[in-house]
């Protein structure tokens, strides 16, 4: 059932601003759809991420790769776009923000837009059963970016004891966007390439290929069904008619919290 209590100070949710439309396929499909990297609304975020990355690796004097020197990275790199495919799901961590709204729930077209708050910890087992990454934040500032890379280089030198690979470092630039869009505060889940992965079922919307994510599979139960604990309805939703269609559609089993509904405190577009 859905609940109405008060808004608590501090949440661990993604949001993920869609229509009611968009919002009802995904609850009836129980499923997320990722999509290709190179398709997103900033066609300069592929090559960014990799100038990034190798910009990085080609200054570096002092850091230790092991057995494995930077300049077979960078040479990786070269022909990241055509190479790699990944397939990415956005997530934001701006609660009720008009831009977001107006950017991805069609509200400015009269859209019933909905943002759907996934508990994180639930998305982190969904990601994991399905052998993708994430969620994590994108990184807007080059130097916070570095950081990262650095932090994570490190971690697979303590892993496999020296790289064979730029397996890793592949994974990397899909969480690296234009600060232009910093408002956003994206988080992403990244299927690096579903094209490989023959445990990965991909569907055809609208002549373009996307990943299909199961918010299903999970080995470990989740605390909301389907990983959803909040619906926001959007500034000209009808906060009634999806309050009872989340009642009935994400009513949970034994041991699955309530989903709780509330409408935007944003009197318009």
């Amino acid at each position: 059932m859905a609940s109405q209590e008060a808004i608590p100070l501090k949440t661990d949710l993604l949001w993920h601003y869609t229509t009611f439309q968009t919002f009802r396929r995904i609850v009836e499909s129980q499923s997320l759809l990722a999509r290709d990297y190179r398709l997103l609304n900033d066609g300069m975020e592929i090559k960014l991420g990799a100038k990034w990355v190798t910009d990085w690796l080609g200054s570096q004097e002092e850091f230790d790769f092991g057995n494995v020197c930077p300049e077979y990275f960078i040479q990786q790199y070269q022909d990241f776009e055509d190479a790699h495919c990944p397939f990415v799901i956005s997530f934001s961590a701006a609660r009720d923000r008009l831009s977001m709204w107006r950017g991805y729930a069609d509200a400015v077209h009269g859209s019933d837009g909905i943002a759907i708050g996934f508990d994180r910890a639930d998305l982190i087992k969904i990601a994991l059963a399905s052998r993708v990454f994430g969620p994590e934040k994108v990184a807007y500032d080059r130097e916070a970016f570095e950081e990262i890379l650095a932090s994570k280089i490190r971690q697979g030198l303590t892993k496999f004891g020296g790289w064979q690979d730029y397996l890793m470092l592949k994974d990397i630039p899909p969480f690296v966007k234009s600060s232009t869009f910093a408002e956003e505060e994206e988080w992403r889940i990244v299927d690096p390439n579903p094209y490989l992965a023959r445990q990965r079922m991909l569907t055809e919307i609208g002549g373009e290929y996307r990943s299909v994510l199961s918010l299903n599979a999970c080995d470990e139960p989740l605390s909301y069904k389907f990983g959803i604990r909040e619906v926001l309805v959007g500034p000209k939703g009808n906060k009634a008619a999806i309050d009872n269609y989340v009642r009935v559609a994400l009513q949970g089993a034994e041991g699955v919290q309530s989903v709780t509904v509330r409408k935007s405190e944003i009197p318009f577009i």
